[in-house]
């Protein structure tokens, strides 16, 4: 009852925002194409249903720091949406609307381009899943690839630069969330789905066919 309290309470739940958004910010910036396979696992056991306003506004921002890394931050969106968006299309829907807004505001030339380059990275990933799931390893691939490719139920988000969008900028700063404790446990069960429990099989099975990945691991479209 006591830890239950705690958790509920505005100062713990304004230290772990704070957490999530300096982890998700961290991972982000460091992102390469050598270490995409590793970020991918810890990026996802971070809530990025509670963080979606901050990982579009921190992968936005990367992007446009850093365009020479589009290829690599569009694979990871690409990841993030063949295996959330599905039963989470909050996230590929505000990415989408928060990069039109970016290209209807923007004046600035070097901006726009970037903004444009990334939408068509997203574009050519097409049916990104195969992609993206190399970056797993044994255990997800064997939790989601088979179900991804069986149903074509992928959420396409159609927004037009005509469109009055809303980017929902409360999401990037902290409310305090009365359901604190139920939803982060919610999310700890979804990681659970998405990472696996790493067991000895997986692990062998992740080594047995580490040499044809290794030859996949870094196609990334250009």
């Amino acid at each position: 009852m006591e830890s239950c309290e705690m958790e509920e309470s505005i100062e713990y739940q304004k230290k772990s925002w704070i957490a999530l958004r300096k982890s998700i910010n961290g991972l982000l910036n460091k992102i390469n194409k050598s270490n995409i396979q590793h970020i991918i696992p810890e990026l996802f056991g971070e809530n990025l249903i509670r963080g979606r306003g901050l990982f579009c506004r921190s992968i936005m921002k990367s992007q446009l720091n850093s365009p020479i890394f589009t290829d690599v931050f569009a694979a990871l969106v690409a990841v993030v949406i063949a295996v959330v968006n599905t039963k989470f299309p909050q996230i590929g829907e505000l990415l989408c609307k928060r990069m039109v807004l970016q290209l209807q505001k923007s004046n600035n030339k070097s901006q726009t381009l970037a903004t444009v380059k990334f939408i068509a990275h997203l574009v050519n990933q097409q049916d990104p899943c195969p992609l993206g799931l190399h970056y797993f390893g044994a255990t997800a691939r064997n939790t989601h690839e088979g179900d991804i490719d069986k149903r074509e139920d992928q959420l396409t988000h159609q927004i037009s630069l005509d469109d009055k969008v809303d980017p929902q900028i409360e999401l990037d700063i902290f409310k305090p969330d009365p359901n604190f404790a139920e939803n982060e446990n919610k999310y700890e069960e979804i990681k659970k789905s998405i990472v696996g429990g790493g067991d000895q099989e997986s692990s062998e099975d992740a080594e047995s066919e580490s040499e044809d990945e290794d030859e996949q691991l870094m196609k990334i479209p250009r």
